[in-house]
């Protein structure tokens, strides 16, 4: 059944504004000020910065094993434990 237009516009603004807002509190200065809260040194806080920009890395091998064994589920499940 489809949904109305108007109805998936909406959802889509949501979507973006709760990822934006993710976004923010989980990078940039928000991070920082975490990780230096926790008295982590320049090392470790580099490293939780550099997460975002490494899981990426993963995303083009992880479709080739989705397309090749097809359940999304579990290998999402094994890459968000990762």
């Amino acid at each position: 059944m489809a949904s109305h237009p108007t109805s998936d516009l909406k959802d889509s603004i949501y979507d973006g504004m709760f990822a934006n807002v993710f976004a923010t509190l989980t990078g940039g200065v928000f991070l920082t000020e975490f990780a230096l809260f926790l008295n982590m040194n320049e090392f470790m806080i580099g490293l939780i910065a550099s997460m975002p920009f490494l899981a990426t890395v993963f995303q083009l091998p992880a479709s080739f094993v989705i397309r090749k064994n097809g359940r999304r589920k579990s290998i999402a499940l094994w890459g968000a434990a990762l």
